[in-house]
């Protein structure tokens, strides 16, 4: 029985239910800031590649400990080599950018925009998809990069080309998102997780040349930190999609930018300045109404028994 069936059913318990995917998503937020803070102090002192090989090194020991006891031999089961190859080299990519962004940029600047990269995915939708994307959400899509160029500033004297570096992740976080659409009939979550993690494992190795940097008390919490954060996070997105409804549950995604402001508040002591602030505003508002229209025209389908309207999206 779905969550809505049994809200359907039991009112109050789909509302309790409700309530407690709500409580997962925030604490799934707060798991992956977690994650983002600690991986910035942990690259002030050891190499990028480190702090990844090092997280995905632990997150792979987890993962096959819990899926051989879960999944047996069926855990390493592929469907295509090559789409999981190409899955993993755009998941490598997403987070070596990404946390080369971290170590170079402030923090609430590169987290914010990695925000964009539901953006991407819809900007790419209508060319490796064939989905249909209307006028509004083409509207939705230029306010949402707008905002990514209040917050760049290209033309102030503090722009950096390391400011591309957090965009160049979400787009291959975007590439990675439509590949796993292409790949989620013939391959299963664990597989996909568990591929993608080997490669960044092995990226890692080859990019410190198999010269790791010894972990002193401080950076082994760190770690922990980072680990379980992303761990937290994932965990927690699993069980709050299996106790409501993705559409109760996904906006609340987008609490990342409390947590964010949160995060640089009592780590590094400052507050976002105000054009990142505003930026990061325009691109969640952009997306949630990317979102919120994806449901109504979703369950207008589902109304009418007819397919998916072509040009009203």
């Amino acid at each position: 029985m779905t969550a809505g069936q049994m809200h359907r059913l039991h009112p109050a318990a789909g509302r309790n239910r409700s309530g407690r995917g709500i409580l997962l998503m925030l604490a799934a937020c707060i798991g992956f800031t977690i994650n983002s803070a600690a991986t910035k102090l942990l690259t002030g002192q050891i190499a990028p590649a480190a702090v990844l090989l090092y997280q995905y090194a632990v997150i792979l020991v987890i993962m096959l400990g819990v899926g051989l006891r879960r999944r047996g031999r069926d855990l390493f089961r592929i469907g295509s080599w090559k789409m999981q190859a190409l899955r993993a080299a755009t998941f490598v990519a997403n987070m070596f950018f990404f946390i080369l962004g971290l170590s170079y940029l402030p923090f609430s600047t590169a987290a914010m925009l990695s925000f964009v990269n539901p953006i991407f995915v819809t900007l790419m939708a209508p060319f490796l998809l064939g989905e249909s994307v209307g006028w509004r959400r083409w509207a939705a899509v230029l306010s949402g990069l707008a905002g990514v160029v209040i917050i760049a500033r290209p033309w102030s004297a503090d722009a950096t080309l390391f400011l591309l570096l957090p965009l160049a992740s979400a787009f291959c976080g975007a590439l990675r998102d439509i590949i796993t659409r292409w790949m989620t009939r013939d391959e299963t979550s664990e597989s996909m997780l568990l591929y993608s993690s080997v490669a960044l494992v092995v990226a890692g190795g080859i990019a410190t040349g198999g010269a790791l940097p010894a972990l002193d008390g401080r950076s082994a919490i760190l770690l922990l930190l980072v680990a379980g954060g992303q761990l937290a996070g994932l965990y927690c997105v699993i069980e709050s999609v299996r106790s409501a409804e993705a559409s109760v549950v996904s906006p609340f995604k987008y609490s990342n930018l409390i947590w964010i402001v949160l995060a640089d508040l009592i780590v590094w002591g400052s507050f976002p300045p105000p054009h990142v602030i505003a930026g990061s505003v325009l691109i969640v508002a952009s997306m949630l109404y990317i979102y919120l229209r994806e449901i109504r025209l979703s369950r207008a389908s589902e109304t009418s028994g007819h397919g998916r309207p072509t040009g009203a999206r």
